[in-house]
Protein backbone atom coordinates (compact mmCIF):
# COMPACT_ATOMS: atom_id res chain seq x y z
CA UNK A 1 0.00 0.00 0.00
CA UNK A 2 1.07 3.14 -0.88
CA UNK A 3 1.78 5.86 1.86
CA UNK A 4 -0.63 8.60 -0.41
CA UNK A 5 -3.45 5.74 -0.34
CA UNK A 6 -2.76 5.58 3.67
CA UNK A 7 -2.93 9.29 4.25
CA UNK A 8 -6.61 9.37 2.02
CA UNK A 9 -7.38 6.38 4.48
CA UNK A 10 -6.89 8.41 7.30
CA UNK A 11 -8.69 11.57 6.09
CA UNK A 12 -11.39 9.93 5.40
CA UNK A 13 -11.64 8.55 9.08
CA UNK A 14 -10.75 11.46 10.51
CA UNK A 15 -13.75 13.39 8.07
CA UNK A 16 -16.53 10.88 9.63
CA UNK A 17 -19.08 8.33 7.41
CA UNK A 18 -20.89 11.34 6.22
CA UNK A 19 -17.93 13.33 5.37
CA UNK A 20 -18.21 16.18 7.45
CA UNK A 21 -15.94 17.37 9.94
CA UNK A 22 -17.26 17.01 13.44
CA UNK A 23 -16.33 19.44 16.01
CA UNK A 24 -13.44 17.88 18.46
CA UNK A 25 -14.84 17.63 21.83
CA UNK A 26 -18.45 16.88 21.18
CA UNK A 27 -18.56 12.76 19.46
CA UNK A 28 -15.67 11.26 21.57
CA UNK A 29 -17.59 10.18 24.56
CA UNK A 30 -20.74 9.21 22.19
CA UNK A 31 -18.94 7.09 19.70
CA UNK A 32 -15.28 6.29 21.47
CA UNK A 33 -13.64 7.56 18.75
CA UNK A 34 -12.03 11.45 18.40
CA UNK A 35 -11.00 14.32 15.70
CA UNK A 36 -8.75 16.64 16.95
CA UNK A 37 -7.10 19.39 14.68
CA UNK A 38 -4.38 21.20 16.77
CA UNK A 39 -1.65 23.50 16.21
CA UNK A 40 1.89 23.20 17.95
CA UNK A 41 4.93 25.42 17.91
CA UNK A 42 3.57 26.51 14.52
CA UNK A 43 2.98 22.97 13.09
CA UNK A 44 -0.81 21.60 12.41
CA UNK A 45 -1.75 17.97 12.62
CA UNK A 46 -4.92 15.88 12.85
CA UNK A 47 -5.51 13.10 15.73
CA UNK A 48 -8.18 10.33 14.75
CA UNK A 49 -7.79 7.47 17.89
CA UNK A 50 -10.43 5.42 19.24
CA UNK A 51 -10.97 5.86 23.22
CA UNK A 52 -11.95 2.55 23.62
CA UNK A 53 -10.26 -0.74 22.63
CA UNK A 54 -12.74 -3.52 23.52
CA UNK A 55 -14.68 -1.83 20.47
CA UNK A 56 -12.32 -4.39 18.56
CA UNK A 57 -11.20 -6.76 21.48
CA UNK A 58 -14.21 -7.38 23.21
CA UNK A 59 -15.41 -9.17 19.84
CA UNK A 60 -12.48 -11.14 19.36
CA UNK A 61 -12.04 -12.42 23.20
CA UNK A 62 -16.10 -13.17 23.51
CA UNK A 63 -16.06 -15.21 20.27
CA UNK A 64 -13.23 -17.38 22.25
CA UNK A 65 -14.42 -20.54 23.75
CA UNK A 66 -11.48 -19.70 25.95
CA UNK A 67 -8.79 -16.86 27.16
CA UNK A 68 -6.65 -16.55 29.21
CA UNK A 69 -4.91 -12.93 29.52
CA UNK A 70 -1.64 -12.56 31.44
CA UNK A 71 0.76 -9.42 32.41
CA UNK A 72 2.72 -8.63 35.56
CA UNK A 73 1.23 -5.05 35.20
CA UNK A 74 -2.31 -5.69 34.64
CA UNK A 75 -3.47 -4.04 37.76
CA UNK A 76 -6.29 -2.98 38.72
CA UNK A 77 -7.46 -6.34 36.95
CA UNK A 78 -11.02 -5.03 36.88
CA UNK A 79 -10.07 -2.33 35.16
CA UNK A 80 -8.27 -4.30 32.25
CA UNK A 81 -11.55 -6.49 31.84
CA UNK A 82 -13.44 -3.59 31.28
CA UNK A 83 -11.43 -1.88 28.67
CA UNK A 84 -10.76 -5.27 26.60
CA UNK A 85 -14.04 -6.10 26.39
CA UNK A 86 -14.14 -9.04 28.51
CA UNK A 87 -17.64 -9.77 30.39
CA UNK A 88 -18.21 -8.32 34.03
CA UNK A 89 -18.35 -11.94 35.20
CA UNK A 90 -14.55 -13.31 34.58
CA UNK A 91 -13.03 -14.11 37.00
CA UNK A 92 -9.81 -11.56 38.03
CA UNK A 93 -7.23 -13.38 39.99
CA UNK A 94 -4.26 -11.61 41.09
CA UNK A 95 -0.63 -13.47 42.24
CA UNK A 96 2.01 -12.92 44.75
CA UNK A 97 5.54 -12.28 43.32
CA UNK A 98 7.43 -15.65 43.26
CA UNK A 99 10.26 -14.13 44.40
CA UNK A 100 11.61 -13.59 48.65
CA UNK A 101 9.60 -10.79 49.41
CA UNK A 102 12.78 -10.55 51.82
CA UNK A 103 15.24 -9.64 48.59
CA UNK A 104 13.21 -6.03 47.79
CA UNK A 105 13.00 -3.25 49.85
CA UNK A 106 9.96 -0.88 48.68
CA UNK A 107 10.25 2.99 50.21
CA UNK A 108 7.96 5.47 49.74
CA UNK A 109 10.06 9.31 50.67
CA UNK A 110 7.31 11.71 51.18
CA UNK A 111 9.50 14.55 51.60
CA UNK A 112 8.68 15.88 47.98
CA UNK A 113 6.26 15.96 44.79
CA UNK A 114 6.16 16.76 41.50
CA UNK A 115 2.75 18.20 41.49
CA UNK A 116 2.44 21.26 38.86
CA UNK A 117 1.59 23.85 41.99
CA UNK A 118 4.72 22.49 43.78
CA UNK A 119 7.36 22.85 40.58
CA UNK A 120 10.14 25.08 41.38
CA UNK A 121 14.16 25.41 41.13
CA UNK A 122 14.06 24.22 45.10
CA UNK A 123 11.85 21.76 44.52
CA UNK A 124 13.89 20.30 41.64
CA UNK A 125 17.22 20.72 43.85
CA UNK A 126 15.39 19.02 46.61
CA UNK A 127 14.29 16.13 44.91
CA UNK A 128 18.12 15.99 43.61
CA UNK A 129 19.28 15.73 47.08
CA UNK A 130 16.91 12.81 47.51
CA UNK A 131 18.01 10.86 44.63
CA UNK A 132 21.60 11.66 45.85
CA UNK A 133 21.29 10.17 49.27
CA UNK A 134 19.80 6.82 47.61
CA UNK A 135 22.27 6.74 44.97
CA UNK A 136 25.01 7.16 48.26
CA UNK A 137 23.88 4.34 49.94
CA UNK A 138 23.43 1.63 47.03
CA UNK A 139 25.89 -1.06 46.25
CA UNK A 140 25.73 -0.90 42.68
CA UNK A 141 24.00 0.73 39.99
CA UNK A 142 20.94 2.59 39.89
CA UNK A 143 17.87 3.84 37.38
CA UNK A 144 15.93 6.43 37.81
CA UNK A 145 12.77 7.61 35.90
CA UNK A 146 10.99 10.91 35.71
CA UNK A 147 7.65 11.99 34.07
CA UNK A 148 9.29 13.37 31.28
CA UNK A 149 12.24 14.83 29.71
CA UNK A 150 11.95 18.46 31.05
CA UNK A 151 11.25 17.77 34.43
CA UNK A 152 13.97 14.93 34.23
CA UNK A 153 16.58 17.87 32.92
CA UNK A 154 15.49 20.27 35.56
CA UNK A 155 16.83 17.71 38.26
CA UNK A 156 19.87 16.58 36.64
CA UNK A 157 21.65 20.16 36.78
CA UNK A 158 21.22 19.71 40.68
CA UNK A 159 22.74 16.17 41.07
CA UNK A 160 25.76 15.72 42.72
CA UNK A 161 26.70 12.01 41.57
CA UNK A 162 28.57 11.85 38.15
CA UNK A 163 28.57 10.78 35.57
CA UNK A 164 25.04 10.20 34.31
CA UNK A 165 23.76 7.90 31.39
CA UNK A 166 20.89 9.68 29.95
CA UNK A 167 18.00 8.22 27.93
CA UNK A 168 17.34 10.61 24.89
CA UNK A 169 13.94 10.94 22.85
CA UNK A 170 14.03 8.64 19.67
CA UNK A 171 16.79 6.94 20.76
CA UNK A 172 18.05 4.50 17.84
CA UNK A 173 18.66 0.95 18.77
CA UNK A 174 22.26 1.12 18.54
CA UNK A 175 22.61 4.60 20.71
CA UNK A 176 20.20 2.07 23.45
CA UNK A 177 22.68 -0.89 23.27
CA UNK A 178 25.70 1.46 23.70
CA UNK A 179 24.36 2.99 26.66
CA UNK A 180 23.46 -0.14 28.33
CA UNK A 181 26.62 -1.66 27.93
CA UNK A 182 27.70 1.34 29.99
CA UNK A 183 25.45 1.03 32.53
CA UNK A 184 26.56 -2.71 32.66
CA UNK A 185 29.91 -2.11 32.85
CA UNK A 186 29.83 0.17 35.39
CA UNK A 187 29.53 0.05 39.11
CA UNK A 188 28.00 2.89 40.50
CA UNK A 189 26.03 4.16 37.38
CA UNK A 190 22.99 6.47 37.54
CA UNK A 191 20.69 5.85 34.42
CA UNK A 192 18.29 8.86 33.73
CA UNK A 193 15.09 7.57 32.55
CA UNK A 194 11.39 8.68 31.70
CA UNK A 195 8.30 6.71 33.28
CA UNK A 196 7.01 4.72 30.02
CA UNK A 197 10.11 5.18 27.79
CA UNK A 198 12.36 2.61 26.60
CA UNK A 199 14.11 1.36 29.49
CA UNK A 200 11.00 1.80 32.20
CA UNK A 201 9.52 -0.73 29.97
CA UNK A 202 12.27 -2.92 28.30
CA UNK A 203 15.22 -3.11 30.45
CA UNK A 204 15.57 -6.69 31.45
CA UNK A 205 19.55 -6.74 32.98
CA UNK A 206 19.15 -9.34 36.16
CA UNK A 207 21.83 -8.77 38.73
CA UNK A 208 22.51 -5.16 36.90
CA UNK A 209 20.80 -2.71 38.74
CA UNK A 210 20.82 -2.38 42.84
CA UNK A 211 17.69 -0.25 42.84
CA UNK A 212 15.42 1.88 40.99
CA UNK A 213 13.55 5.77 41.98
CA UNK A 214 10.37 6.94 40.51
CA UNK A 215 10.33 10.32 40.74
CA UNK A 216 6.81 11.98 40.85
CA UNK A 217 3.47 10.54 39.11
CA UNK A 218 3.76 10.03 35.37
CA UNK A 219 0.35 11.36 34.62
CA UNK A 220 -0.92 12.84 31.55
CA UNK A 221 -1.34 16.50 30.61
CA UNK A 222 -4.63 17.37 31.52
CA UNK A 223 -5.41 18.19 27.44
CA UNK A 224 -8.12 17.95 24.96
CA UNK A 225 -7.66 14.08 24.36
CA UNK A 226 -7.28 13.14 28.17
CA UNK A 227 -10.10 14.91 28.88
CA UNK A 228 -12.12 13.22 25.81
CA UNK A 229 -10.95 9.92 27.52
CA UNK A 230 -12.13 10.89 30.97
CA UNK A 231 -15.24 12.21 29.52
CA UNK A 232 -15.72 8.16 27.25
CA UNK A 233 -14.77 6.48 30.58
CA UNK A 234 -17.03 7.75 33.37
CA UNK A 235 -20.03 7.38 30.72
CA UNK A 236 -19.44 4.02 29.90
CA UNK A 237 -17.95 2.89 33.30
CA UNK A 238 -18.58 5.54 35.91
CA UNK A 239 -14.89 5.50 36.40
CA UNK A 240 -13.28 8.12 34.04
CA UNK A 241 -11.44 9.70 36.10
CA UNK A 242 -9.69 6.54 37.50
CA UNK A 243 -9.10 4.34 34.34
CA UNK A 244 -8.00 7.75 32.10
CA UNK A 245 -5.88 9.30 34.23
CA UNK A 246 -5.01 7.55 37.60
CA UNK A 247 -4.53 4.03 36.73
CA UNK A 248 -2.53 4.28 33.26
CA UNK A 249 0.17 6.32 35.80
CA UNK A 250 0.26 3.98 38.11
CA UNK A 251 1.31 0.76 35.75
CA UNK A 252 3.95 3.33 33.98
CA UNK A 253 4.99 3.25 38.07
CA UNK A 254 4.55 -0.63 38.07
CA UNK A 255 6.49 -1.16 35.16
CA UNK A 256 9.43 1.43 36.19
CA UNK A 257 9.59 -0.55 39.39
CA UNK A 258 9.93 -4.02 38.09
CA UNK A 259 13.34 -2.82 36.11
CA UNK A 260 15.17 -3.56 39.55
CA UNK A 261 14.49 -7.59 40.49
CA UNK A 262 14.58 -9.44 36.93
CA UNK A 263 15.02 -13.19 39.06
CA UNK A 264 14.92 -14.85 41.99
CA UNK A 265 18.25 -14.21 43.46
CA UNK A 266 18.17 -10.78 42.94
CA UNK A 267 18.02 -8.32 45.71
CA UNK A 268 16.91 -4.58 45.19
CA UNK A 269 15.30 -1.51 46.46
CA UNK A 270 12.67 0.75 44.61
CA UNK A 271 12.01 4.65 46.16
CA UNK A 272 8.97 6.24 45.39
CA UNK A 273 10.12 9.65 45.72
CA UNK A 274 6.80 12.01 45.72
CA UNK A 275 4.90 12.69 48.76
CA UNK A 276 1.32 11.37 46.93
CA UNK A 277 2.93 7.75 47.07
CA UNK A 278 1.66 7.74 50.50
CA UNK A 279 -1.92 9.04 50.07
CA UNK A 280 -4.28 6.26 50.34
CA UNK A 281 -6.05 7.00 46.58
CA UNK A 282 -2.81 5.98 45.27
CA UNK A 283 -1.16 3.53 47.41
CA UNK A 284 -4.13 1.18 47.26
CA UNK A 285 -3.67 0.81 43.32
CA UNK A 286 -0.43 -1.28 43.98
CA UNK A 287 -0.44 -4.85 43.74
CA UNK A 288 -1.45 -6.41 47.45
CA UNK A 289 1.94 -8.34 47.94
CA UNK A 290 3.98 -4.98 48.20
CA UNK A 291 5.34 -4.18 51.45
CA UNK A 292 5.57 0.01 51.13
CA UNK A 293 7.21 1.56 54.28
CA UNK A 294 7.66 5.38 54.22
CA UNK A 295 10.99 6.75 55.15
CA UNK A 296 12.13 10.44 55.96
CA UNK A 297 15.69 8.82 55.97
CA UNK A 298 16.06 6.32 53.21
CA UNK A 299 19.78 6.03 52.91
CA UNK A 300 19.84 4.76 56.62
CA UNK A 301 16.92 1.97 55.44
CA UNK A 302 19.13 1.14 52.21
CA UNK A 303 22.07 0.63 53.89
CA UNK A 304 20.69 -1.60 56.76
CA UNK A 305 18.98 -3.34 54.14
CA UNK A 306 22.15 -4.53 52.09
CA UNK A 307 24.13 -4.81 55.18
CA UNK A 308 21.53 -7.42 56.74
CA UNK A 309 21.93 -9.16 53.12
CA UNK A 310 25.71 -8.99 53.42
CA UNK A 311 25.74 -10.66 57.11
CA UNK A 312 23.55 -13.54 56.19
CA UNK A 313 26.04 -14.50 53.58
CA UNK A 314 28.92 -14.60 56.11
CA UNK A 315 26.43 -16.35 58.49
Amino acid sequence: RSSVHGIVEFLDKWLGADGSRVVPGQDGAETGFIRIARTEQGKQSLLYRCLDPSLFSGEVLQGCKGAIVMSGTLTPTEMYRDLLGLPKDTPCLAFPSPFPHENRLLLIVPKTTTRFAKRSVGQYADIAKEIDAVVAALPGNCAVFFPSYALRDAVAVHLQHRPLLREQAGMEKEDKDALLAKLVGSKHGVLLGVAAGSFSEGLDLPGVLSGVIVVGLPLQKPDLETQQLIAYYDKRYGRGFDYGYTFPALTKVIQSAGRCIRREHDKGVVVFLDERYSWSAYKSCFPTDWRMDASLHPGRAIKAFFDGHDHGKKA
